[in-house]
């Protein structure tokens, strides 16, 4: 039945048809089983800047992976096969090794306030701290006032989730409905992972309908927005970042004259 779909999905795509293949499959397995998508989060929580074709495919060939490299750096290293356009719009493949060894994380990640910072930095919304909020909250998004509401003195952990959402949350409209819901789910989850940040709270039982589409390409858009999603948000904690090496290259190289 899969073999049958694609065929009539990918007619002309004749360049690297197994590759192509092997992607589809694991498009239609990602959708149709919650825990594997989960699976898929973590994965391009990891690999945000490849794209959702690329996230498949390494999810496929190598389901325990963290990191990829340019050649082998161990024994245990698995090699991959992604996909990459050239200029004449048409793709080829090309191989890089996966390693099942976490790669090193940025230190400044791991510094609180440093990565608050980040998480606000060129933040696109007025920001009020506030002593309450409603429902026990510690970050809102009033979308009628169209401000982010802080609580004072949160712990940093409910600071960092409560950012994710709601920030999420603006950038999605903050439409009130159920695919709105697990789209934003989705993206503040892959953002909190990203930064090595506390996921306990989210729980992943169902894919909506609405998200569900019987053709790999399709899905692939669906996935596409939360991968939009997630680079949006990190785009800006990584400019803080550079903008933050920067600075202190300069000190050092100054200090050091």
């Amino acid at each position: 039945m899969i073999d049958k779909t694609i065929e009539k999905i990918n007619p002309t795509e004749k360049n690297d048809n197994n590759l192509y293949k092997l992607m589809n499959e694991e498009t239609l397995k990602v959708i149709n089983d919650i825990n594997l998508f989960k699976k898929y989060l973590d994965k391009q929580s990891i690999y945000d800047k490849y794209s959702v074709g690329n996230t498949l495919l390494i999810l496929s060939q190598a389901p325990n992976s963290k990191q990829l490299n340019k050649t082998k750096q161990s024994l245990k290293d698995i090699e991959v096969s992604l996909i990459q356009p050239n200029k004449n719009s048409n793709f080829k493949n090309y191989k890089l090794f996966s390693s099942e060894r976490k790669a090193n994380s940025n230190k400044y990640y791991e510094d609180n306030k440093l990565l608050l910072k980040g998480f606000l930095y060129m933040c696109p919304v007025d920001i009020k701290v506030v002593g309450e909020l409603e429902n026990e909250k510690n970050v809102f998004w009033n979308n009628e006032m169209k401000l982010l509401y802080i609580k004072k003195g949160c712990e940093y952990k409910d600071l960092f989730e409560g950012l994710a959402r709601e920030l999420t949350k603006e950038e999605l409209g903050s439409k009130n409905t159920e695919l709105e819901k697990f789209k934003c789910e989705c993206i503040s989850y892959m953002i909190l992972k990203k930064y090595n940040l506390d996921v306990s709270n989210y729980k992943f039982n169902t894919i909506p309908k609405d998200f569900i589409k019987s053709n790999p390409k399709d899905i692939r858009k669906e996935l596409n927005e939360l991968r939009e999603g997630l680079n949006i948000f990190s785009n800006r904690v990584n400019s803080f970042f550079n903008d933050l090496y920067k600075t202190n290259t300069r000190k050092t190289k100054y200090k050091g004259r």
